[in-house]
């Protein structure tokens, strides 16, 4: 930042701490890149962000992640509470893509 070089974040696979450094990444204003078939957390959050504010369909989500996500109630809150924060932002600013 000091130098005023641009930086985007590519995410491929990845776990809670992926994510965790994702939201880091986007709340400070660094653009993000999901690869949204790569599984793991990506496929996970991109399809979070798409399902988000229906209720529908986060229905199907949390369906789809819990059992994988979900062991521990604590690591799941903290993850759906960055998520939400994610798709929030992502709706304001628009700083995350998938491909």
């Amino acid at each position: 930042e000091r130098r005023r070089v641009p930086r985007v974040m590519v995410v491929v696979n990845g776990g809670p701490g992926t994510l965790t450094t994702v939201y880091k990444a986007v709340m400070g204003g660094c653009p993000v890149v999901i690869i949204s078939d790569s599984g793991g957390i990506a496929t996970c959050l991109i399809e979070f962000i798409r399902a988000y504010k229906d209720d529908r369909k986060m229905r199907l989500w949390e369906k789809r992640y819990e059992s994988e996500y979900g062991k521990n109630r604590g690591t799941w809150e903290k993850m759906r509470q960055e998520m939400s924060e994610i798709a929030e932002e992502d709706l304001a600013k628009k700083k995350v893509k998938s491909f």
